[in-house]
């Protein structure tokens, strides 16, 4: 009894004991793609200040990698650009600034979050793309930074997606397992 107890006294050793005997309740923490993370910081005000950084921007995307197959009949589902890795195309994105706190649209998404006073951002969203054929959950993050010394107009992010779920696919109307991502490098300048 005495060593158990001299055992329970060391905290790493208690620590671990307690999340052996309670198992589920030392579940692994959370990756950044978890919705609860991103809707979180969807939400969190940076320290920013003003509506500089307000516009529409001319922004290269680089494919970096994306596992989502190609779901027949389900191209929602099928986010992969027809580019090959490494490839860059270009869309138009406008950013709205309100002090800390910004809206990014993208195509027909929308993502919010903060943005701080030293140029770094992150903004995400959490989509829920359930239909008769579907029960689709679809995250996207957006982390970056502008320029914090001068701006002029220019940022560098990370763009990552994760879908999950299950979708009724095919010919044959199998149900199928989702759980795939994407992953995009950003270049973005305001445009004229």
């Amino acid at each position: 009894m005495t060593a158990l107890f001299t055992t329970l006294s060391q905290p790493r050793l208690a620590l671990g004991l307690a999340c052996a005997l309670l198992a589920p309740g030392c579940a692994e923490e959370p990756g950044e793609l978890d919705p609860e993370v991103v809707h979180a910081l969807s939400r969190r005000p940076g320290d920013a200040v003003g509506l500089a950084r307000s516009g529409f921007y001319d922004v290269d995307l680089t494919l970096v990698s994306c596992d989502c197959p190609d779901y027949a009949g389900l191209e929602i589902l099928t986010p992969c650009p027809d580019t090959a890795t490494g490839d860059a195309y270009f869309i138009s994105v406008e950013l709205i600034q309100a002090d800390g706190l910004i809206l990014i649209r993208m195509a027909d998404e929308s993502i919010t979050g903060g943005l701080n006073v030293d140029g770094t951002f992150s903004t995400g969203g959490v989509f829920d793309l359930s239909s008769p054929l579907a029960s689709i959950e679809y995250v996207t993050r957006l982390d970056g930074t502008f320029d914090p010394e001068s701006f002029n107009g220019e940022f560098e992010a990370t763009l990552l997606r994760h879908l999950e779920g299950d979708a009724v696919t095919g010919a044959d109307a199998t149900r199928t397992n989702v759980d795939c991502g994407e992953h995009f490098e950003l270049a973005g300048r305001l445009g004229l």
